[in-house]
């Protein structure tokens, strides 16, 4: 995996776990549980990558984690 790629997964990362952690400051402890298990026990933040798309668009890369949030809350 070239730097590049590298640099853009943990981007990605660092965009979905801040957007979390901003819109969801009120539920920090469940927002870190859904960190948790969306990297697994190796805390691998390539898992993120899940979200994105190939056109990079950031807004639909949020929506995405945003259901993805609401829908484990609700135990879906």
């Amino acid at each position: 995996m070239g730097k590049g790629t590298k640099n853009r997964l943990l981007e990605t990362a660092q965009a979905c776990t801040a957007y979390l952690r901003e819109q969801h400051g009120d539920k920090l402890g469940l927002v870190m549980e859904f960190i948790a298990e969306i990297e697994g026990r190796d805390e691998d933040s390539t898992r993120w990558n899940q979200f994105s798309d190939v056109r990079r668009n950031r807004a639909e890369m949020l929506q995405r984690v945003e259901a993805a949030f609401q829908a484990w809350l609700a135990g879906g």
